[in-house]
């Protein structure tokens, strides 16, 4: 019998989107932690437009730990649920 080719856009792991958009957010939580690592320690004279370049870089990394938070629960949920079906069968 001919097997037919595999899509390549289709996953042949059921979590394995859930696997790349956790990935994605974790190198996006990662840029903005090495970006404000990167910037001068605050100081009480510092420039103001270093001191709001800080405020962005905070709030997008609270909103990316967020969605990498979220995208862990679930991945995790998939991965439970798939591996129960798997010792279930």
């Amino acid at each position: 019998m001919h097997e037919h080719p595999r899509d390549p856009h289709i996953p042949r792991d059921p979590c394995e989107r859930l696997l790349r958009d956790w990935q994605f957010r974790r190198q996006m939580a990662q840029s903005y932690f090495r970006a404000l690592i990167l910037l001068d320690p605050p100081s009480p004279g510092q420039d103001p437009q270093q001191r709001e370049l800080r405020r962005d870089l905070n709030a997008r990394l609270s909103v990316a730990l967020l969605g990498l938070r979220h995208a862990s629960d679930q991945l995790q949920a998939c991965e439970r649920e798939h591996a129960a079906g798997r010792h279930g069968a």
